[in-house]
């Protein structure tokens, strides 16, 4: 009898343990933004780049400060944050029991240290090729070439068109 209770027990504990593991794998971020606000409109790219970072396990819940239910929503987000905000501004970012008021640099960091000492290091994304692809060149990315080398490359493809070679034969 004893050793039911005792395997009841630790098999509870260990559901205890592996279920609070298992909530770790995602981050949930409450952000608090107004219209017409141009720190909200940073934050708000800077979401997207954070989105790209962690595709799969972060959630960012929106609240609009103007709305008439916002006090209860802030109320309930102080308690779920176990943080006191004081007063009303956007924005406002909650995550992970930490709390954030405004945006800056300084901000934005603080914001990525939180969700990356949840989730870790962010997925690695793919650098986007800047350049072009040209039949019989290859690659070619204008920004790496001078503009005079550019625009004689450009003049001697456009010479090589079927038109241009017909004009000439006739």
């Amino acid at each position: 009898m004893k050793s039911q209770a005792f395997r009841g027990l630790l098999l509870a504990s260990a559901l205890l343990v592996f279920t609070g593991l298992a909530a770790s794998d995602s981050v949930e971020i409450d952000y608090v933004y107004m219209d017409g606000c141009p720190y909200c409109a940073e934050q708000e790219s800077f979401h997207e780049e954070l989105k790209q970072d962690y595709p799969e396990n972060l959630t960012i819940n929106e609240y609009d400060i103007t709305s008439p239910l916002f006090g209860e929503n802030l109320q309930d987000l102080e308690d779920k944050h176990n943080v006191s905000v004081g007063r009303q501004a956007a924005p406002m970012t909650f995550v992970e029991g930490e709390h954030f008021t405004g945006f800056n640099p300084e901000i934005e960091a603080g914001i990525r240290d939180a969700v990356s000492e949840e989730l870790g290091e962010p997925v690695e994304r793919e650098e986007e090729s800047s350049g072009h692809h040209i039949p019989l060149i290859g690659e070619l990315d204008p920004e790496g070439i001078p503009l005079i080398a550019l625009a004689a490359l450009l003049g001697f493809i456009d010479g090589l068109n079927v038109c241009s070679i017909g004009a000439l034969l006739l």
